[in-house]
């Protein structure tokens, strides 16, 4: 069959042959089952051999498909299955409704069962096959989800406070006739699970305006139901209301014995428990992972964080943390043509960025392009002494021969700034000489290191972008080095924002050379559906949890024993960072 109910179930059979027209076993297939519409705005071509191919034959490719175009109508390959009755309420509005593998057996078939969504539309399905990895095909057929008489519902995902809270419903179908009345029901659950109704009526095609006056921020749910002689249909849509429409994703630390004080603009709330020691770590940690943008330095940190979080933490993270993100970092795509790295696609190349992304993240890198660039910035003589002295670092990171090289200039060149020195230092820890990179790291921060308990830093510059710029770079050796100010140094780094220096790069040195101290035993209790629960941490060891607001409000995390901290990630608005 070609046309099913909403949320009804499909038995789909696959028949796979070769060009001889005998049956294929043991053929991997896979289905896609997907809104028609999304095709509207990108068509999908689905060509395997063209993709297996390609590769041997381009630009000339001559293909044949294992099997080609049938009118599936009515020849059982589609099965319905079980529908819901004249209650059945319509929620679940998808782009995409599944997407299955399967294998042939010795009749070269193969059947896939999935559950329809719930939207009236066309779905198009998408079949490919491939055996011995040099055979396939795939199939293309069109489905539609329809009923005789349905309602739809038009009303925002998203209001603001003090909006009226809105919709629209309206009625179709080839069961109605002109002048037919159409009678709706519609209830709206608030946050507080209190409802509010609303009745009307209608003729076919013609708008009802539903107005449920203002509400208070948080989630609310729309049920309507339409009812027109015998006919039935039910909808529910969900929506939020925001104190401000502008939302980011948030990392908080706290000490659990003071409370955790919050107000997440929605759920979930994903908090990690851990002993104090270790705060600094996981607020870096969980920052960069949620970290917002196409800039370079924070794709590649952000990318590594997630993986990460998610080899220790696996689903339990939250979709900003998990997610994909569609300009994920791949090797070489952060530089240009000529090896250097890109702040943004359309940016010139930059030695300092370049520097600290092979120091950083060498795995985004082509390490020999960059290198190549590297070099050809410190042997053009109009290159600025800053950008010089960045490259030799970058180099030093890639354990190329520049050590004798950063000796000189270090001991020589008078005119070096104190930041040009501190990447020639940085240079020398990276390239293994720890016992120059110390001398020199004494010498330059002698009487320049303030001190504002937690914190450490370079001070003294014309401006506090130069004294961040020097912290930094200061650090970069600390952490070599395994100096005691490493921690206060990042600490300050994290907690002392600037317009003009980004930092993630730095964050991301420190989460991946950071050793954690053994620590003792520490514990806390919070309540989960009424029930005391206590939990140990040892050994380093952390937890996170992940909650809806609710379950948060109502969890009363107290410390046990030890000292512990709690790391809270959730999407709020921008007044809970400023």
């Amino acid at each position: 069959s070609d046309k099913y109910s909403p949320g009804q179930s499909v038995k789909f059979g696959i028949l796979v042959k070769d060009k001889n027209n005998k049956p294929v076993p043991n053929t991997s297939v896979c289905v896609s089952v997907v809104d028609e519409a999304a095709f509207a705005v990108e068509n999908q071509i689905a060509d395997p051999l063209g993709n297996i191919y390609s590769k041997y034959f381009y630009p000339i490719i001559n293909t044949y498909a294992s099997y080609v175009q049938h009118d599936f109508s009515g020849s059982g390959l589609a099965e319905k299955g079980g529908e819901g009755g004249s209650d059945y309420i319509r929620k679940n509005f998808l782009d995409t409704a599944s997407f299955l593998t399967g294998t042939t057996g010795e009749d070269g078939r193969c059947s896939l069962t999935f559950a329809l969504p719930d939207n009236l539309t066309t779905w198009r399905v998408t079949s490919l096959a491939l055996t011995d990895g040099v055979y396939a095909g795939t199939n293309k057929v069109l489905i539609k989800t329809t009923k005789p008489f349905f309602a739809d519902l038009i009303v925002n995902s998203v209001f603001l406070k003090g909006d009226d809270l809105s919709a629209t419903v309206r009625g179709y179908g080839t069961a109605l006739k002109d002048g037919d009345k159409i009678s709706y029901v519609a209830e709206l659950q608030l946050p507080d699970k209190t409802k509010k109704s609303f009745t009307g009526s209608g003729t076919p095609g013609s708008y009802l305006n539903l107005n449920f006056g203002k509400g208070e921020a948080g989630s609310y749910t729309l049920t309507v139901k339409a009812t027109s002689g015998g006919n039935t249909d039910s909808l529910q849509k969900s929506f939020r209301v925001l104190n401000g429409a502008l939302e980011v994703p948030i990392t908080k630390t706290f000490d659990l014995s003071k409370g955790i004080d919050i107000s997440a603009l929605r759920s979930p709330v994903t908090l990690s428990f851990f002993d104090r020691s270790r705060s600094l770590y996981m607020e870096c940690l969980q920052d960069l992972a949620a970290g917002s943008g196409v800039r370079a330095d924070v794709r590649a940190s952000r990318d590594i964080a997630k993986k990460l979080l998610k080899d220790k933490y696996g689903d339990t993270l939250p979709y900003y943390f998990s997610s994909e993100d569609e300009d994920k970092a791949e090797p070489g795509s952060l530089q240009g043509n000529n090896g250097g790295a890109r702040l943004f696609a359309y940016s010139g190349e930059q030695a300092d960025l370049t520097a600290m992304l092979c120091a950083a993240a060498p795995e985004y890198m082509n390490t020999e392009l960059a290198a190549a660039y590297l070099e050809g910035v410190i042997n053009n003589k109009f290159s600025q002494p800053e950008d010089v002295a960045a490259s030799y670092m970058g180099l030093a990171a890639m354990h190329k021969p520049v050590l004798l090289d950063v000796k000189y200039l270090l001991e020589n060149d008078a005119a070096l700034n104190l930041q040009e020195k501190l990447y020639l230092t940085a240079a020398l820890a990276y390239i293994g000489d720890l016992d120059s990179a110390k001398v020199s790291y004494d010498k330059l921060l002698s009487g320049r290191l303030g001190h504002n308990d937690p914190w450490v830093f370079v001070c003294g510059s014309e401006n506090k972008g130069a004294d961040m710029e020097c912290t930094t770079l200061a650090t970069i050796t600390a952490m070599a080095l395994g100096e005691d100010d490493t921690e206060p140094m990042m600490r300050y780094i994290v907690e002392n924002s600037s317009d003009s220096v980004e930092t993630c790069l730095e964050k991301l040195m420190y989460i991946r050379n950071y050793s954690p101290a053994e620590t003792g035993k520490s514990s806390f209790s919070y309540f989960e559906n009424g029930k005391k629960k206590i939990v140990t941490l040892e050994n380093n060891q952390a937890v996170m949890l992940s909650l809806t607001a609710d379950e948060l409000k109502s969890a009363s995390f107290k410390t046990v024993s030890g000292n512990v901290g709690v790391c809270a990630s959730f999407i709020g608005s921008p007044d809970e960072i400023t």
